[in-house]
């Protein structure tokens, strides 16, 4: 009699496994701005900024492309969140994850998603960590001194806008939209964790993104060593190795 239990409780488990992973569509939502900094289920803040997602039972960390069946845009979001609370949507998504699926202005859209990967680590590319601010936002004018060209695409920068010509290992802090926050970030991390910072330059149909590095290391034992001591305070950060970027 056991065995016949724990043989139809693998068997329901198979399923439930299997309807996690296909493909589903329903209705999506995108989060109010009035939740930027509130708690998710994960324990996580909600970050308009970040690419997230809530569904009400894929594991936490899951990568799910997300793709708008009006307009065929797609996006991949990491689930850090329960819900939609509505159970005829499947899916409530970030601000930012909306913006890139142009649902803003219509608040609900049919959506299709693919899970990528189960349980995964954080997105290497798609997460963006909100940027630490020093006092006010650096104008992009002051920024720019000698320099005044156009940043290279998948070009790697110091804080002064000089290419570096780097190859070891570094930490990924953050991902940011603007790049004088992106500088001013740098220039905050350097003084607080004794690292050098660099920023890699992306260019996306939403516009050029800044990805924040701190530190340059021959190997990878050593920034995983810096990796430790700023994810006290910085969840989410992993370790990058430059001639990969």
């Amino acid at each position: 009699m056991i065995r016949a239990y724990v043989t139809v409780l693998l068997f329901f488990s198979q399923i439930f496994l299997f309807a996690q992973t296909k493909d589903q569509t329903g209705y999506c939502t995108f989060y109010a701005d009035k939740f930027q900094g509130h708690h998710t289920a994960s324990g996580e803040l909600y970050n308009k900024d970040a690419l997230t997602a809530a569904h009400r039972s894929l594991p936490f960390n899951t990568l799910v492309e997300v793709t708008n069946l009006r307009n065929n845009k797609k996006v991949v979001v990491r689930i850090n969140d329960r819900g939609p609370v509505s159970h005829s949507r499947l899916l409530d998504v970030s601000k930012a994850a909306a913006i890139a699926l142009d649902m803003v202005s219509y608040g609900v859209q049919k959506v299709s998603i693919k899970v990528l990967d189960a349980q995964a680590p954080m997105p290497r590319y798609d997460t963006i960590v909100k940027p630490i601010i020093v006092n006010k936002p650096i104008p992009e004018k002051k920024v720019v001194a000698t320099n005044t060209l156009p940043l290279a695409n998948h070009q790697i920068y110091t804080k002064d806008l000089k290419a570096a010509d780097v190859h070891g290992y570094g930490v990924q802090l953050g991902y940011y939209k603007s790049k004088s926050n992106c500088v001013a970030a740098i220039a905050s991390y350097e003084t607080k964790y004794k690292a050098t910072g660099y920023f890699f330059v992306e260019q996306k149909t939403q516009g050029t993104y800044y990805r924040l590095i701190l530190g340059n290391f021959d190997n990878k034992q050593q920034a995983d060593a810096l990796k430790v001591t700023i994810a006290k305070d910085i969840q989410g950060c992993f370790v990058v190795a430059f001639e990969k970027l």
